[in-house]
């Protein structure tokens, strides 16, 4: 059995982003995405076995029972449970006031646990809520249960909590941003989580910390923890990595996309569901691995991505070492270098220490939309995008960064100023519309990289279509309203004194 870990198989699963994956009691995978849909993967074949189609809206979580069942959380509020050979739904879990954006199983897997953008989680046994878990201040986006019946709940208020019989018996402290998401340690005991400050962190049974590692370069949206105490995280720098039992560093493996989820299968193998849509599987069991060209086109996917100059610094290309430093070996697993090639681009090469090599991860391009001296700031940071942002009476700003998730950034506003979590959609719209495909300046729209959040494939909510913009829209001033219970068009909005208005104005030149 070899240490590397290669790619076993890539498996386009989805029509959009793949938000979630989970390892079966019997092997297989499961796998969520904003296309609505779940599907069944094979252990073994790693071939579709049904396709779970019945929720709204994208599904955010999936998580296998007992009794060859499937659950999954969803934006439409709700989590259903599922007959795996049929791909019926057999319950609907409604009660959530928002996203259902963890899952887990409970009580041996007879029972699920949820959590939610409504700040809670709950405990349901067959279609009951049994506990409301009532405490934390911001989204719960984490959930999991210990051996002895703890649950455990991770949020965006930066806590992580314990509770017992429905009542929480600890705050972990620790994390300084929003926490992502907790597994249970088999091996160390206790469990681990992650969180958007790029950190993992070990606490024991009893919610007391035991160490931090700093884990990604950015956000870290997802943890599991094999039986035999492999770790896996996966985050917004486009990265896999594996780590040891104690969280020693073994491996990165790089992605196309944001890798928003990642399981422990039970034969050691381990998945990613990426933005990209694919769920890959990666082994390391030479007996699995794939073919030399098919990793060969997984290698070329990973290299071929372009890169914003902003996310490695900014760029000089004169200033940039050449490509021939690459012929020293790196000094650790996941280094990454910025090189000038012969022909002057800019290159970001990351060293595989499995591999002994450097691997090229992209291309670094600049802003296809903007030249520097027509982007703004925002508390001394350079933004691509500055919008006026006039929260009621206050005026304030919202940056925005061409290739950055407008998801993300819309939710980060929302933390920031304490704002509703129903207004998600509506503010990341506005940026896709406002900011994707325009060229201010007037000069000839220029075509932006293809990326899958914020691309001419990204997800749109209720299946609209990305608009096309062009230079004449780059100077017109555009406004959302967003009253304190539904969107409403802006001039019947000024008829109606009770509302609480974002006015938003894009960027005049």
């Amino acid at each position: 059995m070899s240490s590397t870990f290669r790619l076993r198989r890539e498996i386009l699963a989805h029509e959009k982003d793949v938000r979630s994956v989970a390892a079966l009691p019997n092997g297989g995978i499961v796998s969520g995405s904003r296309d609505a849909t779940a599907a069944v993967w094979h252990g073994e074949t790693l071939t579709e076995v049904t396709r779970l189609r019945g929720h709204a809206h994208f599904v955010s979580a999936v998580c296998g029972l007992s009794g060859d069942r499937i659950a999954t959380g969803s934006q439409d509020n709700t989590a259903a449970i599922w007959d795996i050979h049929t791909g019926n739904k057999v319950q609907v879990l409604s009660g959530h006031g928002g996203n259902v954006c963890g899952i887990a199983p409970a009580r041996g897997g007879n029972a699920v646990l949820t959590c939610s953008w409504d700040q809670t989680a709950r405990l349901w046994e067959a279609d009951k809520a049994v506990a409301i878990l009532e405490g934390h201040r911001q989204s719960v986006w984490g959930v999991n249960e210990l051996p002895d019946g703890t649950v455990i709940t991770a949020s965006a208020d930066h806590l992580v909590r314990l509770w017992r019989d429905g009542s929480c018996v600890r705050e972990c402290r620790g994390h300084t941003d929003c926490v992502r998401a907790v597994a249970i340690h088999p091996i160390a005991g206790g469990f681990v989580s992650t969180s958007n400050d790029g950190s993992m962190r070990f606490w024991s049974d009893a919610g007391d910390a035991i160490k931090m590692i700093p884990a990604h370069d950015a956000f870290v949206y997802d943890i599991a923890v094999g039986k035999e105490g492999i770790i896996a995280t996966g985050g917004e720098d486009k990265t896999l990595k594996l780590w040891g039992a104690d969280g020693t560093p073994l491996q990165t493996i790089p992605h196309p996309g944001v890798v928003w989820s990642v399981a422990v299968l039970a034969n050691g193998d381990v998945a990613t569901g990426c933005s990209d849509g694919y769920v890959r599987v990666f082994t390391k069991d030479p007996q699995r691995y794939a073919a030399e060209t098919d990793i060969a086109v997984f290698e070329e996917r990973v290299s071929s991505q372009t890169i914003p100059a902003r996310m490695v610094g900014g760029t000089k290309v004169g200033d940039l070492p050449s490509i021939d430093v690459l012929s020293e070996p790196g000094t650790s697993d996941g280094q990454v270098k910025v090189v000038r090639t012969a022909t002057g681009s800019a290159e970001v090469h990351q060293w595989s220490a499995a591999d002994y090599r450097w691997a090229k991860v992209g291309d670094v391009v600049d802003n296809p939309n903007q030249s520097a001296s027509e982007q703004d700031m925002i508390d001394g940071v350079r933004y691509d995008y500055v919008f006026n942002v006039d929260l009621e009476g206050e005026m304030m700003k919202l940056g925005y960064n061409s290739g950055d998730n407008p998801w993300q950034t819309a939710q980060e506003f929302i933390w920031k100023n304490d704002l509703d979590q129903r207004h998600l959609d509506e503010i990341a719209n506005f940026i896709v519309q406002n900011a994707s495909g325009v060229t201010l300046g007037g000069g000839p729209s220029a075509t932006a990289p293809s990326d899958p959040l914020t691309g001419s494939g990204r997800y749109i909510p209720d299946g609209g279509v990305p608009p096309v913009a062009s230079s004449s829209t780059c100077c017109r001033t555009s406004f959302l309203v967003v009253c304190c219970c539904a969107v409403i068009p802006f001039q019947l909005a000024l008829r109606i004194r009770s509302c609480v208005a974002l006015v938003w104005s894009s960027p005049s030149g």
